[in-house]
C-alpha cells in the first residue's frame, strides 16, 4: 500500500511539474506576443502604417 502511495505521489509530482512548465511557457508566449504588439503599435505611431506581416490589431 505504501509503495502504491509513493508511486501516486511521484506521478502527481511529475504532473505538477509538467503543468508548471506548460504554464511558464504560456507566460513566455504571452509576453512575446505583447512585446510584438507593443512594437507594432510604436511602429504604426511613428510611420503611420503597420510593418509588413504584422497584421492590424483587433480592438
Amino acid at each position: 500500500m505504501a509503495q502504491q502511495l509513493n508511486q501516486v505521489d511521484e506521478r502527481t509530482q511529475v504532473i505538477q511539474q509538467t503543468q508548471d512548465e506548460q504554464y511558464n511557457r504560456l507566460l513566455e508566449i504571452e509576453a512575446t506576443a505583447q512585446r510584438t504588439f507593443d512594437e507594432s503599435q510604436r511602429f504604426f505611431q511613428y510611420y503611420g502604417y503597420y510593418p509588413e506581416g504584422a497584421g492590424r490589431p483587433t480592438q
